[in-house]
């Protein structure tokens, strides 16, 4: 029996001088970024060539490799997504991470090749250029829209939610399927009207679920016994604002799981939300020359880095000896 066609390819080239949106990524994300990044290039040539799919197990893995946490592995990908290493559209569209350059790489280094094998749905670059490309109709799992995006929370299982993007579509919701509590509630059509706010900030790929939607709001108001529905507000529109969270909340149902630390996401926005407002202020501070404010500022910033290693000796410490 013949040996099956490896698709991936065994090296690829590296520019010695990063564009600039690489070495932006770089100046932001630091050496672990850029290394983090490598290491997602790797899998890509080895495994399928031309993309990966960006899911949980791929952070675990690098996770693994890089002994990086959760919440930095995840958020040097979606900094990757935002400085365009990785094709946005192809992102949010089926979870994979690929690019223009990618695929010219790839294909260039795949020559020897007898064929080398493209999904239609998949491709960025015209192929015709290339001899032994293949392109095959569609994409791998059929995905148009429903790709499992990567979540903080790796405790929950997968299927509960594994991405907004899974809800089926569905029109008016049937009130079968909803709870008679929801329906005899007095936040009842409060709940659909933040349903219907929240679709206009949602991600156009997230499939809309009315009643689903409505009832987190339910619980977080009924259950929850939450009060103050304006920070909850407040907190939802300041994560899919943030570069980070942006790419990693895109429907209300993520808003009462809990991370790892088993705080539900909803505290966690509102929490970073208020940090973020304390920077600000603090920023503002120092527009008037206050000495204390500004090194309150630079601490907190350099802390946030993890700057704070040990300082080289200084010329009053004496030389040293070895």
């Amino acid at each position: 029996m013949a040996r099956p066609t490896k698709q991936g390819i065994d090296y690829f080239p590296m520019d010695c001088v990063p564009d600039s949106s690489l070495e932006l990524f770089i100046a932001e994300n630091g050496a672990a970024g850029f290394g983090l990044l490598a290491m997602i290039w790797q899998r890509i040539y080895r495994d399928d060539g031309y993309f990966i799919r960006n899911d949980d197990d791929l952070v675990l893995r690098l996770r693994r490799d890089s002994l990086l946490d959760m919440e930095t592995t995840v958020s040097i990908i979606a900094n990757a997504i935002k400085r365009g290493l990785f094709d946005k559209d192809m992102h949010e569209r089926f979870g994979i991470l690929t690019s223009r350059g990618i695929q010219r790489r790839y294909f260039n280094g795949a020559k020897q090749k007898k064929q080398a094998k493209i999904y239609a749905d998949f491709c960025l670059i015209d192929i015709k250029e290339y001899g032994n490309a293949v392109s095959i109709n569609g994409n791998p799992d059929n995905i148009d829209g429903n790709a499992t995006k990567v979540k903080v929370n790796v405790k929950v299982n997968v299927k509960e939610e594994s991405s907004p993007c899974d809800m089926p579509s569905r029109g008016p919701e049937s009130k079968k399927s909803l709870p008679k509590s929801f329906l005899d509630s007095e936040f009842k059509d409060e709940a659909y009207e933040f349903a219907d706010w929240f679709r206009t900030i949602a991600p156009e790929s997230v499939k809309f679920d009315r009643g689903k939607w409505a009832l987190v709001w339910y619980h977080l108001r009924e259950t929850d016994g939450r009060q103050d529905k304006e920070e909850i507000l407040r907190a939802i529109q300041w994560a899919r604002g943030d570069p980070f969270w942006s790419t990693n909340f895109h429907s209300p149902l993520k808003l009462r799981k809990r991370n790892d630390d088993g705080v539900m996401y909803i505290d966690l926005f509102i929490e970073k939300m208020k940090q973020s407002k304390r920077r600000n202020n603090a920023a503002n501070t120092t527009q008037d020359g206050n000495p204390h404010a500004i090194a309150n500022l630079k601490m907190l910033a350099a802390l946030e880095r993890g700057d704070f290693a040990e300082s080289p000796p200084s010329a009053r410490d004496g030389p040293e000896h070895g």
